[in-house]
């Protein structure tokens, strides 16, 4: 039975309410005796009062949403002895009769601004059966009958009860009411005076009215009181948090419009002792009820698994601050915003406890403004995709009995089934009076699974014994997942171990060259060395190199363009016991002598065609140019597995690049470890990657280290994506590597020579995010052997940790978010939070990389070294034996899947997250929504910020398909516009047709040039002054009709701008479906709310 206080799943409200005027209440004469609405004619009343804000609220979800079962509230109860059908119902209907929420009707009056009212009947609408059943199957079936009963409101059916006798002594109760008219508390009410009515046979005085606590709560935004709660609210949330996220293990990367509300719910009883306990130690440490330990762990766990400094949680106010409201059956509920920060550093949760509930102590001081007019007030922004304020509601009730008296007869609670809720989630907390409590965590079945929602439950639960066996523990320190789950993260995060022997990638190149010494090694500008040629050229360099003294372990910078001579360097060095250095020569001559300077180069390594640059960098140092080897005997490999292989340069935050230090055992590590779990052999390997990039080493040794071809594609055709394709066609290339902006380029303009490359048959992309409209990009090329991966990691980690198939065979099942794949073999990829402790699959965190790719750490830089490439608490003796035992923190958030893959979300510090105008803004997101809103018109997006503060403004440069033509472009653009599925502030105020992206040096989207990028201007005017077209004139004609006002109206003019609200839409629809005969739904009509998109439903 229920307990004492409640706020069972009341549903977010997506529009606004017209109940904000401090008017009386009052409009119709409660002398009334009947009334039309919207001109169907009712019953007479014995009153009329306008409805309660709460019951308001409901309604209008009521009708906005396509199943009219969302709030029923059915219970169900097993009850033995010798029961009395036939007077168990007639106690049912007096105790119906004795409530007027239990013979109320709801109508909207026929005024020009539509309010809902309440019709008191003489005689409640009940419906009661009495039945004898021969199975107890047959309980499910009316059980169920009941739960999807649609009450007819405007009749004031609100209440069904179903008496079910098996037998003399066995019987079961089956009650069905809608939301509008009982609450949770109501429960209890109604059973109270059931068992009063059913054991007397005699009828209860009449309970006090629920129209008069609507009329006082009404009233009340008259008094001063009103306005100081009102000023509290206003101060309180005058900096709201953004929605918090979908925490990362949600069935899908972002909410939807609902019309509907499927729900599934976990429950689990914590045991006398832990409740106990949390009641023990909220009375001793925090001078405060369990329900303050229950929220303050709740928060806890929510920051945990959103990742966000500020959150903003609901919490449920039975509403009941008088004795008198304690007797009355009615929907008193409401609903109550709190803003939290996460816990400053070293907090105890003993302290938290305690700032948690004076905070809380404080609101509920301010609770009685109703929750719809909090909105109002507030003009808070209404979203189809998010309920407003919250997304997440704690319910507390306390007191609560499992079994009650009914006579001589024991009822016993069997199932409940409550109004759903448009809430992500919902955390209800029942308190039983023998002591024990139930847990339940509700959430919509869209968004999480019930797998979801019970680590969820086991979380909280982890969380609550961790603060009661020691509350004074710091918060950061509080347990919050269970150790099975943290240990299921750490199996399947490391990849299968198959320890690497011990040698280089040039042992490895050698060994192919005395076994095919003729087959073509390396291809570039119509020229090729074969592996004997390329080995003799390159021992060359090596005598040519240690003739300058002893430069074993000594950096070597390369200034060469890809050439044949810049392999010939590469592996040079590696067999001279070099450190390989290489740089762009497209970049300043500045930045290239630091590069010199900072690993303090023995010599320079050149070719002709880059002496004039070289002699610039070099400084007092060495030339050796490849074009001019002498000359020598066979060399000797001198490099060794522990020995340095390269030194590659990346940008630092201070301005200045830094040096990533790779062993030749990270390297032979990732090559070894591809070719295991690619397939990879005999290759042929397009290098179309700058040099001064680990993509570029990765392919050169994919080629040279496992018997394969390298081709090099020249500066030229690297830039033109049609050449490119017509060489991967020409050279039958197998194997590629870009990244996803490239691959994006290539495929739209060389999508005809791509089809004649039938010999492709690994496409690995990594850099930056996986595109998804790479994928029918790649299926349409039609080559059954093409498998495209999806490929993480930093320099730092020896080019990459994870891969994944997205096409082809061995493809996983596609899905919304597309993963970086499994760790490869020698690797391992934890998820760890600010602690540095693992977390379970699902919960994001920092990715930090281990195994035998870590790199040494960075050049010159011991104290960024210490900080990034860390102690690996979670290495096997196996890897510690093999010195594989560090981490290396990436700074990316990410998190696992059940089967190990990573899902990559973006820069821990949020690299891509701007503000605008106060609002934080993804930029990913929106040029993610731009591509899926286009219908397949637009290739490709990028977003960036222009101007400062307030003029900062989105601006959207566009690749859009070939066959728009200009004239159709400004339409079209306006209506993506106007029809983007995200706020307002990320809808960008420009937009520019250009024919492709720019990228860095490094083949991703670069933000800083897209800025200064010169393109064609799409106009989009934000006031519309063209004259409406004949659909728009007559929706417009119907919204001056409901409108309060009389506003000029454009086609880009909001509903909910000019004086629309939620019930003066449910008008509108009726309007419409008056004149045109078809009801238009009410989610389609909130979610267009311009005049322009709107007046397209008409046809």
């Amino acid at each position: 039975m229920s307990g004492t206080s409640d706020c069972k799943a009341i549903p977010d409200d997506d529009s606004q309410s017209s109940a904000t005027s401090a008017s009386t209440p009052n409009s119709l004469s409660p002398s009334l005796r009947a009334v039309k609405c919207e001109g169907v004619p009712l019953q007479p009343f014995q009153a009329v009062e306008r409805a309660s804000y709460a019951q308001e609220r409901i309604w209008f979800l009521h009708e906005y949403l396509a199943d009219p079962t969302t709030f029923n509230v059915t219970l169900s109860y097993a009850v033995n002895g010798l029961l009395r059908p036939a007077e168990m119902a007639d106690a049912f209907r007096t105790v119906a009769n004795r409530h007027e929420s239990l013979r109320t009707a709801f109508f909207l009056d026929s005024q020009q601004s539509p309010q809902l009212h309440q019709g008191i009947l003489a005689e409640s609408q009940i419906e009661i059966s009495i039945q004898s059943i021969d199975t107890a199957d047959v309980v499910d079936e009316s059980y169920m009958s009941i739960k999807d009963h649609i009450y007819d409101l405007q009749k004031g059916q609100t209440m069904k009860v179903a008496i079910l006798s098996l037998t003399p002594s066995i019987h079961f109760l089956i009650l069905g009411f809608h939301h509008l008219v009982f609450d949770g508390f109501s429960a209890q009410i109604f059973i109270k005076d059931l068992q009063s009515v059913y054991s007397s046979g005699e009828p209860l005085p009449p309970a006090p009215n629920y129209r008069d606590y609507a009329v006082v709560q009404r009233q009340s935004i008259q008094h001063d009181a009103f306005r100081e709660s009102l000023d509290f609210w206003k101060t309180k949330l005058a900096n709201l948090p953004p929605p918090i996220p979908l925490f990362a293990f949600a069935r899908v990367p972002s909410r939807k419009p609902l019309d509907s509300y499927q729900i599934h719910t976990v429950q689990r009883k914590l045991g006398i002792p832990l409740t106990s306990k949390i009641k023990e130690v909220a009375n001793k440490v925090g001078g405060t009820t369990s329900f303050f330990l229950y929220l303050t762990a709740l928060r806890e766990l929510v920051f945990r698994l959103s990742g966000q400094q500020d959150i903003c949680i609901g919490i449920s106010d039975a509403g009941r601050s008088d004795k008198e409201s304690l007797q009355v059956i009615g929907m008193f509920v409401n609903m109550i915003p709190l803003l939290f920060r996460t816990a400053r550093p070293g907090q105890s949760f003993r302290n938290l406890l305690s700032t948690t509930t004076k905070q809380v102590r404080t609101a509920l001081g301010h609770s009685a403004i109703p929750y719809q007019t909090l909105l109002d007030e507030l003009s808070v922004k209404k979203s189809p995709y998010e309920s407003p304020l919250f997304q997440i509601l704690l319910n507390y009730k306390m007191g609560s009995t499992e079994s009650a008296m009914l006579g001589e007869c024991k009822a016993e609670n069997l199932w409940m089934d409550d109004a759903r809720t448009g809430l992500d989630l919902v955390f209800e907390v029942e308190e039983f009076v023998d002591g024990d409590c139930l847990l339940a965590v509700k959430g919509q079945e869209y968004l999480y699974s019930k797998e979801s929602l019970e680590f969820i439950m086991s979380s909280l639960v982890v969380v609550l014994e961790s603060v009661t066996s020691n509350p004074n523990i710091p918060v950061t320190n509080i347990g919050v997942f269970e150790e099975k789950s943290i240990s299921h993260a750490l199996s399947v995060s490391r990849g299968e171990r198959v320890y690497p022997e011990e040698t280089t990638v040039a042992h490895l190149f050698e060994q192919h060259c005395l076994a095919q010494p003729d087959s073509i090694a390396v291809k570039a500008d119509g020229q090729f060395l074969t592996y004997r040629q390329l080995r003799d050229r390159a021992q060359q360099l090596a005598n040519d190199l240690h003739r300058l003294g002893d430069m074993s372990g000594k950096p070597v910078v390369v200034v060469c363009k890809p050439s044949l001579d810049s392999i010939v360097a590469i592996l040079g060095i590696h067999y001279a016991g070099c450190i390989y250095v290489p740089v762009d020569t497209e970049h300043p001559e500045e930045r290239l002598r630091t590069i010199t300077q900072d690993c303090d180069a023995r010599a320079i390594v050149h070719h002709d065609a880059t002496t004039d640059l070289a002699n610039s960098v070099a400084g007092d140092r060495t030339l050796v140019n490849t074009s001019q080897l002498a000359l020598s005997e066979a060399f000797s490999i001198q490099s060794t597995p522990k020995a340095t292989a390269y030194i590659l340069y990346t940008s630092g935050s201070t301005g200045k690049p830094k040096g990533v230090v790779v062993s030749h055992g990270n390297l032979t590590c990732q090559i070894l470890s591809m070719r295991r779990d690619v397939g990879l052999a005999n290759e042929t390997v397009l290098h179309q990657s700058c040099v001064a990039f680990d993509a570029s080493i990765d392919c050169i040794y994919a080629a040279l280290a496992g018997q394969g071809t390298l081709v090099m594609v020249p500066p030229e055709v690297r830039r033109d994506p049609e050449q490119l394709a017509s060489l991967m066609a020409s050279e039958g290339i197998t194997y590629t590597q870009m990244t996803s902006s490239e691959y994006h380029n290539l495929l739209i303009y060389g999508n005809e020579d791509l089809k004649r490359c039938v010999t492709w048959r690994n496409a690995f992309c990594g850099g930056e995010k996986f595109l998804s409209s790479l994928c029918p990009l790649f299926k349409g090329l039609d080559i059954p052997s093409l498998r495209v991966w999806n490929r993480y990691g930093p320099t730092e980690v020896t080019v990459s940790s994870s891969m994944r198939v997205i096409i082809g065979e061995g493809a996983a099942e596609a899905t919304e978010v597309i993963p970086c794949g499994r760790p490869l073999s020698n690797y391992s990829v934890h998820i760890l939070d600010d602690q540095r402790r693992p977390v379970p699959v699902g919960v994001p965190g920092e990715i930090c990389t281990g195994g035998g790719g870590v790199a040494q750490g960075y050049l010159n830089n011991p104290r960024l070294t210490a900080s990034k490439f860390v102690k690996n608490a979670h290495a096997t003796d196996d890897d510690v034996r093999h010195g594989w035992d560090r981490l290396y923190r990436t700074g990316d958030r990410g998190y696992l899947l059940a089967d190990g893959s990573m899902v990559f979300l973006g820069r821990m510090e949020g690299s891509t997250q701007v503000k605008i105008r106060g609002n934080r803004v993804e930029l990913d997101e929106i040029e993610t929504t731009i591509l899926a809103a286009s219908d397949g018109k637009i290739l490709s997006a990028g977003v960036c910020v222009k101007g400062d503060n307030a003029d900062a403004i989105l601006a959207a440069y566009l690749v859009l398909r070939p066959d728009i033509s200009s004239d159709a472009l400004p339409p079209f653009i306006s209506s993506l516009s106007k029809s983007l599925p995200v706020p307002r502030y990320m809808r960008p105020s420009s937009f520019i047709a250009v024919r492709r992206l720019p990228q860095t040096t490094s083949g991703k989207l670069d933000r800083q040039a897209l800025s200064t990028l010169s393109g064609t201007a799409i106009p989009i005017e934000a006031h519309n002054t063209a004259p409406l077209t004949e659909q728009e004139q007559a929706m417009a004609h119907a919204w001056t009709q409901v409108l309060p006002d009389s506003v000029p109206l454009s086609a880009d003019a909001n509903f909910f701008e000019v004086g629309g609200n939620s019930l003066l839409l449910v008008r509108l629809q009726k309007l419409l479906e008056a004149r045109t005969g078809t009801s238009i739904p009410l989610t389609a009509l909130f979610s267009a709310p311009l005049l322009s998109t709107m007046s397209l439903l008409l046809s």
